[in-house]
């Protein structure tokens, strides 16, 4: 695991494409920092903004959510239910738009650890396995990505329990299963 003071001086791509939930025809997860692009070569449906303060929607997205999340890593965040009941709905959020193969655009501060968290967490209610999900995540955005130590436990375990009932809800994929 990263574990890193400062991720000023990190260069990381503005906006990464994670996963496609089908190979044709299907919506898409992104990954982005403020500084995204405003094409990523698809019209975005749904924009989640993990960032304090409301931004802006530049890419006009169909529907456009905010949830100001602190991504302080001294924190113990499972020990707040409230701030874990907010990010699980965004993640459900997410989720559920990914499930009706909506194209999904996920953005922090960096793109890392806030839409890491959420995206993490969307992964693991469409019946992805925590670990398979961050390091999915890490592959196809930068290594840094879930760098908050504090966030990776929350993904190990409240993602562990989306993914439990993800599995007995439904003994199917919603999305493929990453190479």
């Amino acid at each position: 695991m990263f574990c890193v003071d400062s991720l000023n001086d990190v260069e990381i791509c503005p906006v990464s494409l994670i996963i496609r939930t089908k190979p044709v025809g299907g919506g898409a997860l992104y990954l982005g920092g403020k500084r995204a692009p405003l094409s990523v070569g698809e019209p975005i449906d749904v924009h989640m903004a993990c960032a304090g303060g409301l931004p802006p929607d530049p890419w006009a997205a169909e529907e456009s959510y905010h949830i100001p999340l602190d991504d302080n890593p001294k924190i113990d965040w499972l020990s707040k239910p409230l701030w874990v009941a907010q990010v699980s709905a965004a993640a459900n959020l997410v989720a559920a738009s990914l499930s009706k193969d909506k194209v999904v655009l996920v953005t922090c501060h960096m793109g890392l650890n806030r839409s890491g968290l959420v995206s993490a967490l969307a992964l693991c209610m469409c019946g992805m396995k925590p670990d398979v999900a961050v390091v999915l995540l890490r592959e196809q955005r930068h290594d840094y990505v879930l760098c908050n130590s504090k966030f990776c436990t929350v993904v190990q375990v409240v993602g562990g329990e989306m993914f439990k009932q993800a599995q007995s809800r439904n003994n199917r994929r919603l999305l493929p299963t990453p190479k």
